[in-house]
């Protein structure tokens, strides 16, 4: 059913758009013909280049528990701006649409832990959002750990939302963990 209603829905906008008034001038000069005098030139715009972010270079930091001590290293991350690689552990909601539970941790247990840290996410720095990520790297049934790039604490405040919170501005995904992967998280040099 949703399949057929996203179909509808292209072919009507490629029928609008092929259906545009035609009978207006091509607003873009024929190259062929030379500019005529007193006219102004068009501006150039420079061309725009995605860059990738820097690779960065991170040294060991806390280890992941005790919780407390962990938090008060992340909350101070976050007065001084400093990136941090950190493991998220996470739950799947209702249809792989939400996040139940987001942890910080390294094994998928740790989603059921009531002691690991529940973190939620600012995702607005990233160009594919956070989800979309997960639904490609995560399985469909389960639990699901990951590494992510940031900074402690909100962009862009929320109203409403609880300043107490404890929120990741997610810069980067990493990836999936692997069973190697040292529990503790990573600071910028």
């Amino acid at each position: 059913m949703h399949r057929r209603l996203m179909v509808c829905c292209v072919c009507l906008m490629a029928a609008l758009i092929g259906c545009q008034d035609q009978s207006r001038p091509d607003p873009a000069p024929a190259k062929d013909k030379p500019a005529q005098e007193g006219a102004q030139a068009e501006p150039k715009v420079p061309k725009r280049t995605k860059t990738p972010l820097p690779v960065l270079d991170f040294e060991p930091g806390p280890a992941l528990k005790p919780a407390p001590e962990l938090l008060t290293w992340l909350k101070a991350q976050g007065e001084a701006d400093k990136t941090i690689k950190i493991p998220i552990a996470l739950a799947w909601g209702d249809h792989r649409l939400s996040i139940k539970r987001a942890v910080i941790g390294l094994e998928p247990a740790a989603v059921d832990d009531p002691e690991a840290i529940e973190l939620d996410y600012d995702d607005g720095a990233l160009g594919i959002s956070l989800m979309t990520h997960l639904q490609h790297t995560c399985p469909k049934e389960g639990h699901c750990v990951i590494w992510v790039e940031g900074t402690w604490g909100s962009l862009l405040p929320m109203p409403g939302a609880d300043p107490n919170a404890n929120v990741i501005a997610v810069r980067r995904f990493v990836g999936p963990a692997k069973p190697d992967d040292k529990a503790h998280v990573w600071v910028v040099k």
